[in-house]
């Protein structure tokens, strides 16, 4: 679960870097994962209401987070101060934050 729905993975040797990037299948309305890292603890944790998607991360110190936001919930509408877009393809836009708590909410599906 905490892989695969929640997407919270090491992304680099040592959790220097924390990917997020759920799977959200339809018909789930939430999931929530964590990992204890040497750098302290990393969460993920997201939430669909009425076709609009809210993502939560918590990226720990000394570390820097990609965030993976699914597009198919609409556009972001919301992003976090200090995030930063730094790609996408036709499935993710992708997302790097500095440590810290995170919420990014999109649009909705159209």
């Amino acid at each position: 679960m905490r892989t695969r729905l929640a997407g919270l993975r090491p992304g680099d040797a040592g959790y220097k870097r924390v990917l997020v990037r759920p799977e959200i299948p339809d018909g789930l309305a939430w999931a929530e994962a964590t990992m204890q890292t040497v750098h302290g603890r990393a969460a993920s944790a997201w939430r669909v209401e009425n076709g609009a998607l809210t993502l939560t991360v918590q990226v720990p110190a000394n570390s820097v987070g990609d965030i993976w936001v699914p597009r198919r919930f609409g556009p972001v509408r919301a992003v976090p101060k200090g995030a930063r877009r730094t790609g996408g393809n036709d499935r993710f836009t992708i997302y790097s934050v500095e440590p810290g708590t995170h919420r990014f909410t999109t649009e909705g599906a159209r």
